[in-house]
């Protein structure tokens, strides 16, 4: 909190944002990731003090840390990843790559121990080179296993040297028939081609994300150069007491109904008592980012009457529960999105699913067609990925626990999905057009954005 304080009212911000758009990258990254060091270091140590870190600190950069950025594999850029085998263990990639395929380097010779075992002790020689195999076995088909679409083996005759090598027994094992003519030499790269022309181009590539939120997509209609410093340079922020308050509620829902859910086939009411729920809410509060104390309590007593309220209207009138916390990932054109829906209930021959919300309670009058998206989406992903029928779409306002209900029409969902293919386009085009209004009073990066409006 106080990194975050000192960079934002010391200038240190504003001064990066100043920067070209290459130094301004690098340097937003650079700051991040001492930030994730921080937080990282806050939830791991036993003294979580400026002096240990410090220490730890110290002793890293003694270590050879440099402090390098390190690359996030998920949001790309598209990178090639060398290792050895054992390190590759646990992990998938879309496509792999076994090279050297060839007698003595894979599998390899069986080396004798440095220590040789006593006379009777030790296995028999042709037991240790049988046994040497199998474990080079196993590690090829660990190499194999871990692509998920693409698995390329390769070998060759010339790897330098006088002779030619052989190839793989494994290969062999697996039915390769080594071809008999003499391959066909090329040459990879063209010498006649002579020095490439130095680029004029000045723009920066930015690494734009492989997968998508509807929160991600939310912020770029609200405001491009909001998400371009949210997602893109993500620059520090503070955190809020309303993402303390918003996820102790869902966290407490989620685990009632998992509690729920997990009790159901034994009645037929509410499985649940009032006094579980209200011990559910006091272990899933949060005390974070409140102002201070007093709004912290006057909250913490909010969220115990909506949930009192809550129990009380669902007690009268039970749901049944279908899923809670469903995940899911949707293909619209080339776009990924990934999303989680709160819960779903049985309801009309098909499925409600509801969203909790812990903001000012809107209507069916006032909800406006953006407000709608997420449920919009969500629709798509259940009937579309789910293979479920959604009948109904909610938002559940936990202030007052009112509901606003609707359902999407065909023509809403192509124009959301058009809508969405419209933006992710924009922002793989690196279109961050500020689009100042109302909305920049409750911008994170309102002090450091020039086109703020006053």
């Amino acid at each position: 909190e106080l990194f975050v304080i000192v960079a934002k009212e010391s200038g240190y911000l504003e001064k990066l944002n100043q920067l070209s758009e290459q130094k301004k990258l690098d340097s937003f990254s650079y700051l991040q990731q001492f930030y994730q060091r921080l937080k990282s270091f806050e939830q791991r140590s036993e003294h979580p003090v400026l002096h240990a870190f410090l220490l730890e600190y110290t002793h890293e950069r003694d270590a050879g840390e440099e402090g390098s950025l390190s690359v996030d594999l998920e949001s790309g850029p598209d990178v090639v990843r060398i290792m050895t085998i054992h390190a590759s263990k646990g992990l998938e990639f879309k496509h792999v790559f076994v090279v050297n395929l060839i007698d003595q380097r894979f599998p390899t010779n069986a080396k004798n121990d440095a220590i040789p075992f006593p006379e009777g002790l030790g296995l028999e020689e042709a037991s240790e080179k049988e046994a040497h195999l199998e474990e080079e076995r196993r590690l090829f088909y660990v190499a194999m296993t871990r692509a998920k679409k693409g698995l390329y083996l390769t070998s060759a005759e010339d790897y330098g040297g006088a002779r030619k090598r052989k190839i793989s027994r494994f290969l062999l094992e697996l039915g390769f028939d080594p071809p008999q003519s003499h391959p066909q030499e090329f040459e990879l790269f063209d010498e006649d081609l002579g020095p490439l022309e130095a680029s004029s181009e000045t723009t920066v590539k930015f690494a734009i994300p492989k997968q998508f939120s509807f929160t991600q997509l939310a912020a770029f209609r609200s405001c491009p150069l909001q998400y371009k410093f949210a997602h893109i340079l993500k620059v520090p922020v503070m955190g809020k007491w309303t993402f303390s308050y918003g996820k102790t509620m869902h966290n407490t829902l989620q685990e009632f109904f998992s509690v729920w859910l997990a009790r159901s086939e034994t009645s037929d009411a509410v499985p649940v008592t009032l006094k579980e729920l209200e011990e559910i809410y006091a272990h899933c509060w949060q005390d974070d980012w409140f102002v201070n104390d007093r709004q912290r309590e006057e909250y913490r007593s909010q969220g115990l009457a909506s949930l009192k309220n809550f129990y009380k209207k669902t007690k009268k009138n039970p749901p049944k529960p279908h899923s809670i916390e469903q995940p899911f990932t949707i293909k619209l054109g080339d776009v990924v999105l990934k999303g989680r829906i709160d819960r779903m209930d049985h309801f009309e021959g098909g499925v409600e699913i509801i969203d909790y919300k812990t903001g000012k309670p809107k209507t069916a009058k006032t909800i406006s067609k953006e407000d709608k998206e997420q449920l919009l989406l969500y629709q798509l992903a259940v009937r579309d990925v789910l293979g479920l029928n959604p009948t109904r779409l909610t938002y559940h306002y936990l202030e007052d626990n009112s509901q606003v209900s609707f359902l999407g029409t065909g023509e809403q969902l192509l124009a959301l999905q058009d809508s969405i293919i419209e933006r992710v386009q924009d922002i793989r085009a690196s279109k961050f057009d500020p689009t100042p209004g109302f909305h920049c009073s409750f911008c994170d990066f309102a002090d450091i954005c020039e086109f703020r409006q006053s």
